[in-house]
């Protein structure tokens, strides 16, 4: 049987647009391989940037103070000799309860607030601490305090009374402690924030130019761990990728043959209607 021209060149539009199809979703292929490939390529970038500022970050970080300087390290100088209790002989005792004679001194063993009270005790320090006695008709007296009452019950005021200035906008005790301390001490070289910082018992703040500069290492870090996540969700997988490259075939198959004999059949029955017997 003869194939007419006719019909050969219908059938060789229909192998080209096949072809056509096929080259099409080759193409799609080709470009989301090329698309991942690059978007992997931007991951790696960002991984290598976010671990050098990783390695900036740590070594700026473990130049910091880990904990707070010493009553020593602080002051500058170390404190002559025992400190002798009050002249009515009230015993301090550390809390280790051992025997601290000789040179060491036993409030270099103390607490941080405990070691300031007893520093600002022996320089005279008026911790404006009244107590309060009863006359001779019951009515409470604000009397001013013996040596003695200070270091026995004056700590606890003291305490208390610096640990409610800490997290306070205002801190007029501690402010005026600092301020003795300053007037008494030429070797005192602390600022107020970090002297706040030792009396919680807490290391030093590093200075404010490398705060800002560990401050924006850090927002860069976050910042690029961000793009990274975005640009890793934007990363076809094999399964997308096959699911993505089925819809285009499906798709494009269905507009070469089903569509297109539809609208053909379509448009020959109209024809057909219009023809006259």
């Amino acid at each position: 049987m003869k194939i007419s021209i006719k019909m050969k060149k219908t059938i060789a539009k229909e192998i080209i647009y096949f072809f056509s199809v096929i080259s099409l979703l080759l193409i799609i292929w080709a470009g989301i391989e090329i698309r991942n490939t690059y978007l992997s390529s931007k991951m790696n970038n960002y991984t290598k940037e976010i671990s050098d500022i990783k390695i900036q970050i740590d070594s700026i970080e473990k130049n910091y103070p880990k904990k707070a300087k010493t009553y020593n390290e602080l002051f500058g100088e170390k404190p002559l000799g025992v400190f002798e209790p009050p002249s009515d002989g009230i015993e301090i005792v550390p809390a280790n309860g051992n025997d601290l004679k000789g040179t060491v001194s036993w409030y270099e063993l103390l607490t941080t607030t405990e070691q300031i009270f007893n520093y600002l005790a022996r320089n005279k320090f008026d911790f404006n601490i009244f107590k309060f006695e009863e006359d001779e008709y019951g009515i409470p007296v604000k009397k001013p305090i013996t040596e003695a009452w200070l270091y026995k019950y004056g700590y606890d005021h003291f305490d208390k009374s610096i640990k409610t200035e800490y997290n306070l906008e205002k801190q007029p005790n501690i402010e005026m402690i600092y301020n003795f301390i300053k007037s008494k001490n030429k070797k005192f070289n602390c600022n107020i924030t970090n002297f706040v910082f030792w009396l919680k018992g807490l290391p030093p703040l590093p200075s404010l130019e490398i705060l800002d500069k560990l401050d924006a290492l850090k927002k860069s870090k976050q910042e690029n761990i961000q793009i990274q996540k975005e640009t890793e969700n934007k990363i076809l997988g094999s399964n997308e990728t096959k699911s993505t490259i089925v819809w285009y075939s499906t798709f494009l198959f269905g507009l070469l043959y089903p569509c297109r004999f539809v609208f053909f059949l379509l448009k020959w029955a109209f024809k057909t209607v219009k023809q006259r017997e």
